[in-house]
Parts: structure tokens; C-alpha cells; sequence
């Protein structure tokens, strides 16, 4: 019980001390080490945040983006300056991830939710695949790639809407599928992601 009481005063007291330390430095190149530890307490600070406080989780965000941002820009030939281009790329790396179900009745709703942040357009290629076998030898790495047999059906275009580059996005794919069938998505990004 101590020491969940130590955290948040931790925290409190600590960021009072470094925002000193900042103004008394500011212009020194000390700044950066300062500037990297105050931004460590802001994003302790925003993974505290619950999930569904959807707006706070924006609002501090971006408060820690352009808080980073703005010593970035005034600090630009530090030499120790990557420590905080380091934690901006941690805040606005690109990501994807598809969720959805695997399988679907060939008259119901065929839909898979997409989570990005920091991409700019999505695509996906749609492919069918002839013969179910292919897929389970590709998935326990017999054959290990399907390209020579699937065949290529259509693109379809994903609209993500615009968003800060530090923020995640939601959006859904909606696949207008008829036929009884297995079939295969490829996703593009632009950014690329892994």
C-alpha cells in the first residue's frame, strides 16, 4: 500500500523539480537530458490513462507530441538530440493490425476492423485460393508460399480517416463476397509497417 501511495507523489514532485531544472538550463544542452526525463513522466503518465477515456488519451498525447516536437525544432543541433527523436518515433510509429473472424456464412456479414496509426493509405489485395490443402501445407511450412496458387480477384481501396500521426484509428473492411470459397487478403501501407 506504501508504495502505491510513492508513485504518483514521485511523479508529482519530480516533474516540479525537472520543470525547474528546464528553466534554469534552458538554452543549455543539458536541456535535452531534462526535456527526455519530463517527457518519461508525461507518458507515464498517458499509459495511466484508462482505454476508454478516449478523449484524455488524445488530449495528453498530443500535449507530449508537440511538447517533443517543439525541443526538437528549438534544439536542432544538439548532438544528444536523437534521445528525443527517439521517444517521438516511439510515440508515431506506424502500425496495423486486422482483427476479425476467420470463416463466414456465404449470406452473412463478412467484415474484419482495422487498427492503424500513422498510416497515411491502405490497401488490400483479394485472392482466392483453389485447393484447401495448399493453405494448411503453407501454414506448417511445407510449401511455404502461395503465390503461384491463388488467384488475384480485385483491389480494395480502405479509407482511414485522417488522423494526428501519434493518434490509433479504427476503420472497418467490408467484403462484398458471394461465392463459397477460401480466400486470401494482402494489405500495403503507406507508410510501410511490419
Amino acid at each position: 500500500d506504501f508504495l502505491s501511495e510513492v508513485h504518483p507523489n514521485h511523479e508529482k514532485y519530480a516533474l516540479k523539480s525537472l520543470q525547474r531544472m528546464l528553466e534554469k538550463w534552458n538554452g543549455n544542452e543539458i536541456s535535452v537530458e531534462v526535456i527526455d526525463k519530463i517527457a518519461a513522466l508525461y507518458q507515464s503518465e498517458i499509459w495511466e490513462i484508462p482505454s476508454t477515456d478516449n478523449l484524455q488519451l488524445q488530449q495528453k498525447t498530443g500535449e507530449l507530441y508537440d511538447f517533443l516536437q517543439q525541443y526538437i525544432d528549438r534544439y536542432s543541433t544538439y548532438p544528444r538530440l536523437p534521445i528525443l527523436k527517439s521517444r517521438l518515433l516511439q510515440l508515431t510509429h506506424s502500425q496495423l493490425a486486422i482483427s476479425g473472424k476467420k470463416t463466414f456464412p456465404v449470406k452473412g456479414d463478412k467484415k474484419l476492423n482495422v487498427t492503424f496509426q500513422n498510416i497515411k493509405s491502405l490497401g488490400a489485395k483479394l485472392y482466392k485460393i483453389e485447393d484447401a490443402k495448399d493453405v494448411v501445407m503453407a501454414q506448417y511450412g511445407i510449401d511455404k508460399t502461395l503465390e503461384q496458387k491463388r488467384t488475384f480477384l480485385k483491389d480494395i481501396p480502405i479509407t482511414l480517416p485522417e488522423l494526428p500521426e501519434y493518434l490509433q484509428g479504427e476503420t472497418t473492411i467490408q467484403l462484398n463476397l458471394e461465392t463459397p470459397g477460401i480466400y486470401m487478403l494482402t494489405f500495403h501501407t503507406s507508410p510501410e509497417t511490419l
